[in-house]
């Protein structure tokens, strides 16, 4: 029986190699562990750069000096076991080696969990040798496993932070400063502060990722490192350092004469990396100050990690796919180390390491790097305005809109999935929040509170981004929502959707069996009038057509959302709600569902105009949209 690892050089992260040699027989009272699941952050980056000062090698050490095992958090199964109290199949969520499997020591055992008790771990720090059981964990849920993986280790120390700054009162300072604000722990640690009264919260970041940090919604000002000067040198403040900058850092003890207390907590700029042993020694007597790992305490860390990320509307975190693509995870390690700090304007790179489904060793792990970018049009200058157009459509709709309202707003329309340029539409698990997630960036790029105005398919996604983020949300402008999960949960069918839920599945089959213009012919027919369809510019048709492939995805997208028509109600901005008269009943359904519920509504009917009204109509609909933001702006 062989074992692999993954080492890397402890003086060059980028290099790395891949070691097989015969697996080490289990003593009694130990366990193998099958590593299943790993995530790859810049927080491993941080473990590598500190790996010698913090004594991250020596969790899992190896035999030849100069190389060492980057640790990873993840998930395991127990594939064999000489010890009693744990059985073979259990499920464990912890600390791993990059390598195939890990062999433990469980000591200190509790129904939730235990402790690696190897001796050479004895010293080190009780979080990351703690190991909880997945049938025993009542966040732990499979579909959540990579999210977990990601997310749940680096909000276990910013919940360290935060409840250490709280217990000193935040040193009498009212400010605290983050650095690599685009970082997983340095988000974590913002949402954790956002719930302290009193407490501003200022994140630094490379220019390219401020309108991304500022869409997290969880930072009270973005500044890039350029603009330190921009916060007042004299305000009582707090600086937590992730980035291990050492030249940032320094302007900071400079500038802030007030600087009530500083800590290096990561180090996710390699190239820039200082000493940060006057810094470190004071962060660890944040975490020693707890006995008991953060994980452990159902009332702690583990109820805030809870309420960050299941309930419905929580959404300062992004939604993490993952799919096995090419490459080995060699080439992840050396990549992601590059990569140390998230480079993407608008969503940061999450990295799943997983064997492959033929194979179990660590040589076939795979990964892949989930980044989608919105596609969008902008004009103008002034209160933001976001635009979302409707199905089998582009932002091309919006065209005579931004020139109209470009003297007084800053107007943005982006392409949607598998529309335009955007995004191809995703091959599985699509939902209206991933629709809003795309438009996250455009959201922190119109800054907030922004307007949003969306026609069907787009009034749908508009809707759900203010239920999600009210707070960002100046007023609504909707044409025809097309939310059928709405009428369908007030009464099961027959009912008022009747009509277009035959449409899309009659056009869904045409898709399916590869007639593209018989699928558009139903679908822009169902919504305009018969003959609609091949009455178009035979230039035209073929986009559309292509578009319209799609028509499930939209259709289960619209009839499945699970937001309640209460979430709506609770909207406080004022919304412009607009109808056609000579629209397809399943329209209709949907207005008489959600006008009567939406506190500050203004309904205007226009008798003429059909359902693609802004489409077929602009010089109708453009000026009631432009007249209403003239209003509320």
């Amino acid at each position: 029986m062989t074992a692999t690892t993954l080492q890397v050089r402890k003086d060059r992260l980028t290099e790395a190699r891949l070691v097989e040699e015969e697996a080490t027989p289990l003593q009694q009272g130990q366990v193998r562990v099958r590593v299943e699941t790993l995530a790859l952050t810049a927080n491993n980056v941080t473990y590598g750069a500190f790996g010698e000062h913090m004594h991250y090698w020596d969790f899992f050490p190896v035999r030849e000096e100069g190389w060492g095992i980057v640790p990873a958090w993840g998930f395991g199964s127990v594939v064999q076991s000489l010890h009693p109290g744990v059985a073979v199949g259990e499920r464990l969520y912890g600390y791993w080696p990059m390598a195939g499997s890990a062999i433990l020591q469980p000591q200190r055992l509790a129904e939730r969990g235990f402790v690696d008790g190897a001796p050479h771990r004895a010293q080190l720090h009780g979080i990351y040798n703690q190991y909880l059981r997945c049938n025993r964990d009542a966040t732990y849920t499979a579909q959540s496993e990579e999210l977990q993986a990601l997310l749940r280790p680096l909000f276990n120390t910013a919940w360290l932070i935060d409840d250490f700054l709280a217990d000193q009162d935040f040193f009498g300072a009212r400010v605290v400063l983050v650095s690599s604000a685009s970082s997983k722990t340095a988000w974590s640690t913002a949402f954790l502060l956002q719930q302290r009264e009193g407490i501003e919260t200022v994140g630094f970041t490379s220019a390219a990722n401020v309108a991304f940090c500022e869409g997290l919604g969880c930072y009270g000002r973005v500044l890039a490192y350029e603009e330190l000067e921009r916060v007042e040198g004299g305000v009582p403040a707090v600086y937590i350092d992730f980035s291990g900058n050492a030249r940032f850092r320094r302007q900071v003890h400079e500038r802030f004469t007030e600087l009530r207390y500083s800590c290096a907590v990561g180090g996710t700029h390699v190239g820039a990396l200082g000493a940060p042993k006057a810094c470190a020694g004071r962060g660890r007597r944040c975490s020693s100050r707890r006995r008991r790992p953060p994980s452990a305490s159902p009332s702690g860390a583990a109820a805030s990690w809870a309420s960050a990320c299941w309930p419905a509307g929580s959404n300062w975190w992004r939604t993490c796919s993952s799919s096995r693509g090419p490459g080995c995870a060699c080439s992840a390690r050396r990549a992601r180390t590059r990569r140390c700090a998230p480079g993407n304007a608008w969503r940061p790179a999450r990295w799943i390491l997983r064997p492959a489904s033929s194979c179990r060793c660590a040589r076939h792990w795979r990964f892949q790097v989930d980044i989608q970018q919105p596609f969008f049009r902008e004009a103008g200058a002034g209160p933001g305005v976001v635009c979302v157009h409707a199905n089998a459509s582009t932002s091309g709709q919006w065209r005579e809109l931004l020139e109209i309202l470009a003297p007084r707003f800053r107007v943005l329309a982006p392409d949607s999935y598998g529309a335009g340029k955007g995004p191809a539409w995703p091959a599985a698990g699509h939902s209206l929040r991933s629709e809003v997630e795309l438009l996250a960036p455009l959201f922190a790029r119109a800054g907030a509170p922004h307007v949003l105005v969306g026609h069907s398919y787009g009034g749908a996604v508009a809707l759900l981004a203010a239920a999600l983020r009210p707070e960002r949300v100046r007023a609504l402008v909707l044409y025809e929502p097309t939310l059928f999960s709405l009428v369908d949960a007030q009464g099961p069918p027959p009912n008022g959707v009747d009509g277009i839920r035959d449409a899309a599945l009659r056009a869904g089959a045409a898709a399916a069996a590869g007639d593209a213009e018989a699928a558009a012919r139903i679908f822009i027919d169902f919504w305009m009038e018969d003959g609609a369809f091949d009455a178009m510019p035979a230039g035209r048709r073929p986009a559309i057509a292509q578009s319209v492939l799609n028509v499930a995805g939209w259709w289960k997208a619209l009839s499945t959302d699970p937001t309640p028509l209460s979430a709506f109600a609770a909207l406080e901005m004022p919304v412009l709600y607009l109808t056609g008269g000579r629209s397809p009943e399943s329209a209709h359904a949907v207005a008489r569902v959600l006008t009567p519920v939406l506190k500050d509504v203004r309904v205007v009917h226009l008798e003429e105009l059909g359902h693609m009204g802004p489409i077929t109509h602009p010089q109708v609909v453009n000026p009631q949209i432009e007249r209403f933001l003239d209003g509320v702006a």
